[in-house]
């Protein structure tokens, strides 16, 4: 542990008693294995790579395309008109009727919409709000040869490029 401590303490110029004691308090904490007693989504855990399995899942289990839709509109703080023309290629009056008329999603809308739930999960989680992470998607980023990453937002590759990018903004990467 003074290896530890004295490695950390200097690599990060922080004062060797405080890390000395957020290690004993570490070593403190009960740890479980991490065998998973139930089976649980990492679609709400931003930080975590989301399984294929997972979104395929998710894609079969959602009948109902208002619960979906609502909440992505609710979530991404994005219009219905842009959510359609930009990222769903379709009309805001089709996709007015898969909201209000619980007509199912096609799978690739689905899809798309599990996706980037998933990746305002994360931008929440760097950004602090679904405003600030739209703020920041609307402008050319640097991770990502200074394209906007909202024009992304209508390709699976797409958002998980986004997602990589936030990924390294979130463990210290310049934006």
């Amino acid at each position: 542990m003074n290896d530890l401590a004295t490695y950390l303490s200097n690599q990060f110029s922080i004062d060797r008693s405080n890390v000395e004691q957020a290690l004993r308090t570490f070593n403190q904490q009960v740890h479980e294995p991490a065998t998973a007693y139930q089976r649980k989504s990492n679609l709400d855990s931003p930080l975590l790579v989301v399984s294929h399995g997972d979104i395929l899942e998710s894609i079969h289990k959602t009948k109902s395309s208002q619960i979906l839709l609502t909440k992505l509109l609710h979530s991404t703080k994005l219009t219905l008109k842009f959510l359609a023309e930009s990222v769903f290629e379709m009309t805001p009056k089709t996709l007015s009727k898969y909201k209000n008329e619980q007509m199912p999603l096609p799978k690739r809308i689905s899809e798309i919409s599990i996706k980037l739930l998933g990746l305002y999960n994360l931008g929440v989680e760097v950004f602090g709000s679904a405003e600030d992470f739209n703020a920041w998607s609307i402008k050319p980023a640097m991770g990502l040869d200074f394209n906007v990453p909202r024009d992304y937002f209508s390709t699976v590759s797409g958002i998980d490029y986004i997602t990589e990018e936030l990924q390294r903004i979130a463990f210290g990467y310049p934006v």
